[in-house]
């Protein structure tokens, strides 16, 4: 029987047990179910989605992931919504294991039919970025022997830097409308959504959901991080740019700089190929976690890790979960720079999570939420300060090290940008493709991070569009939390274990989870003054 089918069966005999008394010891089966259901939907996803990023030019592989999603998420939500309708009032009754996954539910207003279509139909529209991306058509400079493009941007002479840089821009110019258009399309629809529900806009609609109030945290107090990251983190990563360009010998840095370390050098990694990168991080992982060894072997055994050289066309990082085989698998690209080197320990560390997560309880509370399950990636990432010899050489070292600092304080800067992009972009209620870049430029000059965009900003204005941002709204700000809490984490006590940080169980509030790993979901400004004077002081390159 087909998901949809089965969702349909599920849905039919709810209707019928409404009719009928003592619910409770009834509904225990159809939870069951369910949860059955919804392992074996997320399981099917999975795997045709690995199958749509790991062939990308494979039409028929994108085609198959959008119908799946297209014909059955709407009766799968909607059995999932009628259970919850009729479990919700009755949830003390149920095993104590079970009731985290509905404690967050409880003032759930029940979604009518429409919107739940709508949903879906928002879902299998979001999946359109994946073919405007892979008509993106990137050339290949002239001349047998010549280096690739994104291999020129490491080239000694800025000028080839810049010839490439512009390049690759410029291929992209022809998804840029398309990116634009589909963006605003998913913004009348997530619009509709939230007035169906009673909601000015999709910002109240997102701030009422489930999931930010289980998270609870404040909007105010997330407007008053990103000014901390403007006013604290912003000018720290200004200081490592504004070193950059003295090594480099230039006034001032341009996008086609940026593959230099802080000291204005290219690194290469010891590892020539993802197997011998990923032999390394098994080694990595011998110095810090038997468990973390055990459970990276069987990923690997199983071809979970699908690594693509630097000869094979880039794919965007990504990994998920499999939740039936209580696995997952990753994609990601390897050139042997040392932020490939990060990018692949990043989504290593989300693999090892999904992995060694417990998984003896609802599926719904095997799902990480967002802020910490970044911040098992970004710990990955920093866990491989101390074993930076296995990738790479003793002299590149520290340059490696102030690398991935630029990359975390970057990362932060962006996800705040992202945030403050889509706060003002879902407080409207229309929004027309051409504002969407305008409003992202405006962006990227509050919040200036040593890089000269002098007349780039038209190409750099569609830096928003990404996967997550058509697919999950909202989801950015994650990533700025999840690196602050991983920098600031205490490693001098019972918490430092890092093995704490991937076996959690998610049956309690998010911020207890990141007290109990060692470190805090949302810093106060004098936290954060402090730990951006002690990075200032970490610095390994002056």
């Amino acid at each position: 029987m087909l998901p949809s089918e089965q969702a349909q069966s599920i849905l039919d005999r709810l209707h019928e047990l409404e009719r009928k008394s003592d619910p409770p010891r009834r509904l225990i089966p159809f939870v069951e179910e369910i949860d059955h259901l919804l392992s074996r939907t997320y399981q099917l996803v999975s795997e045709l989605d690995c199958q749509s990023r790991t062939q990308p030019q494979n039409a028929e592989a994108r085609n198959a992931y959008r119908t799946f999603l297209a014909e059955s998420y709407p009766p799968i939500d909607a059995a999932y919504q009628q259970c919850l309708h009729l479990a919700l009032p009755h949830f003390q009754a149920f095993p104590d294991d079970w009731k985290p996954a509905f404690a967050g539910e409880l003032d759930r207003e029940p979604e009518s039919p429409g919107a739940t279509q709508l949903k879906g139909d928002i879902l299998e529209q979001a999946s359109h970025y994946h073919s405007i991306a892979a008509g993106i058509a990137y050339p290949q400079p002239e001349g047998s022997g010549s280096a690739g493009l994104t291999q020129q941007l490491r080239d000694p002479d800025r000028a080839v830097r810049q010839h490439a840089y512009l390049q690759l821009q410029a291929a992209e110019d022809g998804a840029r409308r398309p990116w634009q258009e589909l963006f605003s399309r998913l913004h009348r629809d997530r619009q509709r959504l939230a007035e169906q529900a009673g909601f000015t806009h999709y910002l109240d609609y997102h701030h009422a959901t489930p999931s930010f109030r289980a998270r609870q945290l404040d909007p105010a107090e997330l407007r008053r991080l990103r000014l901390d990251v403007l006013q604290i983190i912003r000018p720290l990563l200004t200081q490592i740019r504004q070193r950059k360009a003295q090594w480099l010998g230039v006034t001032e840095l341009r996008p086609w700089d940026q593959s230099f370390t802080p000291s204005g050098t290219v690194i290469n990694a010891l590892p020539h190929n993802p197997e011998a990168l990923l032999d390394a991080v098994t080694l990595m992982l011998q110095g810090i976690s038997p468990p973390m060894v055990d459970a990276f072997d069987q990923l690997r055994k199983n071809g979970k890790f699908h690594v693509a050289s630097a000869s094979e066309a880039p794919r965007a990082p990504y990994t998920f979960l499999l939740p039936e085989e209580r696995l997952a698998w990753m994609t990601v690209s390897y050139d042997a720079t040392a932020n490939s080197v990060f990018q692949v320990l990043h989504e290593t560390g989300h693999c090892l999570h999904y992995t060694l997560m417990p998984a003896d309880s609802l599926l719904a509370q095997r799902q990480p939420p967002r802020e910490y399950r970044e911040f098992a990636a970004h710990s990955m990432e920093l866990l491989s300060l101390k074993h930076l010899d296995l990738f790479f050489q003793r002299e590149d070292i520290p340059a490696a090290a102030d690398t991935l600092l630029e990359k975390a304080l970057q990362s932060i800067v962006s996800a705040c940008i992202l945030d403050e992009f889509q706060e003002k972009i879902y407080s409207q209620r229309i929004i027309q493709p051409d504002e969407i870049n305008l409003l992202y430029q405006e962006l990227l000059l509050k919040y200036p991070t040593g890089i000269c965009l002098e007349g780039l900003l038209e190409q750099q204005g569609s830096g928003w569009a990404s996967w997550q941002m058509f697919s999950a709204p909202f989801y950015g700000l994650e990533y700025a939390l999840a690196w602050i809490a991983a920098l600031t984490r205490e490693t001098g006590n019972a918490a430092a274990d890092p093995l704490r940080i991937y076996v959690q169980r998610f049956d309690r509030p998010l911020h207890q989870m990141f007290t109990a790993a060692g470190s805090l979901l949302l810093p106060s400004t004098e936290r954060l003054e402090s730990a951006a004077r002690q990075l200032s002081g970490q610095l390994m390159i002056t």
